[in-house]
């Protein structure tokens, strides 16, 4: 029987809050409707990120809010471990079958997940070696395993999955910025040196404004060159039209917490992450519909 900590810990609704990652991907793949395509959904989502959240949350046994816990059950046994050895050893095995490129790009990131959070290594400590681990393991390294489990090696030299791997790196770097604001205690009790810590809440929503609208020009960008200039303006147009919800609550907390108030608390940076997963997820869903049917 699993433990309440070891549940709060593996947190399978952020998995799917990674969502948008997969769907982007899946719909600039040449065949999204394959066998495969559904196995790397799996793999992923009830997997890889599950395991990863399981060994991070065993090593930093955090008693404060974590990205999508408020209050998180202590970790007191060795559970976690186990349960990360058990999704890692699964993950494995399901991806031999997907592709071996696919294969080792999970075995590479069940050894990044380690290193990001065993006290040996712990890359997270590093606010630098800390956005470079998300910015791989979470964007450039996933796109590219999803490429090759899509597309098999050829995926390599596609410009495409590259440029999509840059757009999803870019935009963790962002992502990472707004959530370690609410968890700057629990960094500063464990003597960590977080990006958020070093500039503060304010040049931290800054940063992530930097690194959320390059990721936008990106994407845009990679529009321009993989669409006709019709279906470019069509595709832009309900791309811009998805972002707008999420930019217009972005700038609402960016005013508050310019003006001095505590607006970047638990609950609103959880919306903030919220409101992008279903309109992306909308935005993916019907570009699928917009080139296929």
């Amino acid at each position: 029987m699993l433990e309440k900590s070891t549940w709060d810990h593996l947190r399978f609704h952020i998995s799917f809050a990674l969502m948008p990652v997969f769907l982007t991907v899946w719909a600039q793949s040449r065949d999204p409707f394959q066998l495969n395509a559904a196995l790397i959904f799996i793999s992923l989502h009830f997997l890889a990120y599950p395991a990863a959240t399981a060994i991070n949350g065993y090593y930093d046994r955090d008693e404060g809010s974590i990205h999508g816990v408020r209050n998180p059950n202590p970790v007191t046994t060795n559970q976690l471990v186990y349960v990360f050895t058990l999704l890692s050893a699964i993950l494995l095995f399901l991806s031999w079958f997907i592709h071996l490129g696919f294969f080792i790009y999970t075995a590479i990131g069940i050894l990044m997940s380690i290193a990001y959070s065993h006290p040996l290594i712990r890359l997270k400590s590093n606010p630098i070696g800390c956005l470079i681990s998300n910015g791989l393991g979470y964007g450039y390294m996933t796109v590219l395993g999803m490429g090759i489990g899509l597309e098999g090696w050829g995926a390599l030299s596609e410009l495409k999955f590259h440029f999509l791997g840059l757009i999803f790196s870019t935009l963790s770097g962002g992502i990472l910025f707004m959530l370690q604001v609410y968890q700057q205690d629990s960094d500063k009790k464990r003597g960590e040196n977080s990006i958020s810590i070093i500039l503060g809440v304010q040049d931290s929503f800054t940063g992530a404004l930097i690194l959320g609208l390059t990721s936008t020009l990106q994407f845009v960008l990679y529009l321009y060159i993989y669409y006709p200039r019709p279906q470019f303006l069509v595709i832009t147009t309900s791309y811009i039209l998805c972002l707008f919800p999420m930019a217009a609550y972005f700038i609402h907390l960016f005013r508050g917490i310019c003006h001095g108030k505590r607006a970047a608390d638990f609950n609103a940076i959880m919306t903030l992450t919220k409101i992008p997963v279903v309109t992306m997820t909308m935005f993916n869903l019907w570009l699928i519909v917009y080139r296929y049917y």
